[in-house]
């Protein structure tokens, strides 16, 4: 498989694995499926509400599967004993060679770091939330109207020269906005940062003074101008003095808090994002020394082949899950309902169908976010199907590959090619493919 892995999480340690197991996705998960609670409930408003909400509910279920797969692998006492099992079979290598001496307590380093990360967290994530959406444009807006009057080599990431070509288009581009929403999204992050801050706390007091998250919400969303790009491009272009002048509810809670977001920022930067990637730097440099290219690094969206073959798996429950699925298990499991509601074509196209062929495979290919569309390569050079997603198992790939369950899950050719023929009658472009392949 020839595809392009976009981020994984292998080279974590121990304490940083154990992080995120106690600290970050016991808020991560509860609050993903609070957040797909409403949604849920917001699509039953009407079909409007539905097209609106279809995206980011589907962004929202995928992030929570995500996260509890994650952090299954972290409770897996076999797969976090094979981690610590590798962590200190590289420290004895460090430890026993003295030109290595500089990363030998780099694992301890991140450690302590842990320690004060645990105590960032929380209002770092809370505060995060505040830089999304329409919220999050007015922040932009901002934030780039200051940086812009400070030489390029002094602005924060985001906004130096190179980067503003792409925040320009970025308030210029004509998007759908979807007032209720917004105010919808909005309202449940005012939620959250009052719950796990805390009502008392002096941020939580300014951010909302006598008001209720719904009622703050409200005036912000339906008093501002923000999804109109003409406003958006206009205070972008007009700077500091435009944003000064701006009486955009939006601009003017923004500005108002945009001290407190940068100080936590700078702050969660400092005491743990730096240190922790010089530390993780001297590890990563005592790998490669020891290991030398036997061993991935991580991924980064950089071209990757990966080899594997078709074979399926247990689950949960130690059932055989055969390899490959079948076109009939479509209409199987049609109920006429989402998630397993087939579209009309594909219900009128049944009766000329090969039911028979396979539909998905499963292969010991290790794939991460980003290879989805990969091509899926036989020994003979044929491309035989098409990456979209992994089994349940395989949502632990971020921190390691488990030969004994991850699966990659690819479309088969073969049915790509049936409902290019019989569902969508795409006949021109059948025949191209089936006279390169010859």
């Amino acid at each position: 498989m020839a595809g392009n892995p976009g981020g994984t999480a292998r080279e974590l340690t121990m304490s940083q694995l154990a992080f995120e197991r106690d600290v970050m996705y016991p808020i991560r998960i509860p609050e993903s499926a609070e957040r797909r609670g409403l949604l849920e409930e917001f699509i039953t408003r009407g079909p409007e509400q539905a097209r609106e909400a279809n995206d980011e509910l589907f962004f929202v279920e995928n992030s929570y599967k995500a996260f509890l797969g994650r952090q299954e692998a972290l409770l897996d006492s076999r797969f976090m004993a094979e981690k610590q099992k590798e962590e200190q079979k590289l420290r004895s290598a460090v430890a026993a060679d003295a030109k290595l001496g500089a990363a030998a307590s780099a694992w301890d380093d991140i450690a302590q770091i842990q320690k004060v990360r645990a105590q960032l967290y929380m209002r770092n994530a809370c505060l995060g939330r505040l830089r999304y959406d329409l919220l999050g444009t007015a922040g932009t807006l901002v934030r780039a109207a200051k940086e812009r009057t400070k030489p390029n080599g002094e602005r924060l990431p985001e906004f130096t020269d190179q980067a503003l070509v792409h925040v320009h288009q970025e308030m210029s581009a004509q998007v759908p906005v979807y007032k209720d929403l917004e105010e919808l999204d909005l309202a449940f992050s005012f939620t959250i940062i009052r719950r796990d801050l805390g009502a008392d706390d002096a941020f939580v007091k300014k951010m909302l003074g006598k008001e209720s998250p719904e009622q703050l919400a409200h005036r912000l969303v339906s008093g501002t101008h923000l999804d109109d790009p003409k406003v958006r491009e206009e205070l972008y272009n007009g700077g500091e003095s435009a944003i000064e002048a701006s009486q955009d509810p939006m601009i003017r809670f923004e500005a108002s808090i945009d001290g407190e977001l940068l100080a936590v920022r700078k702050e969660y930067e400092s005491r743990v994002d730096a240190p922790t990637r010089a530390a993780a730097e001297r590890i990563a440099k005592a790998r490669f020394a020891v290991y030398g290219t036997s061993v991935d690094p991580d991924a980064t969206f950089t071209p990757r082949l990966s080899y594997g073959s078709v074979k399926g798996f247990e689950d949960a429950e130690g059932k055989f899950i055969e390899p490959y699925t079948n076109i009939g298990g479509l209409f199987e499991r049609a109920t006429g309902a989402p998630p397993y509601k087939l579209p009309e074509s594909w219900l009128k196209a049944k009766g000329s169908m090969n039911l028979s062929l396979p539909m998905n495979v499963s292969t010991t290919n290790d794939i991460i976010g980003g290879n989805s569309g990969s091509p899926l390569i036989n020994k003979e050079g044929h491309v035989v199907g098409l990456i979209f997603d992994g089994n349940i198992f395989s949502l632990g790939g971020d921190y390691g590959y488990d030969a004994k369950q991850n699966r990659a899950i690819a479309i088969d050719s073969r049915a790509l090619m049936e409902g290019l023929r019989k569902v969508y009658h795409f006949d021109r472009v059948v025949e191209e493919i089936e006279a390169g392949a010859k």
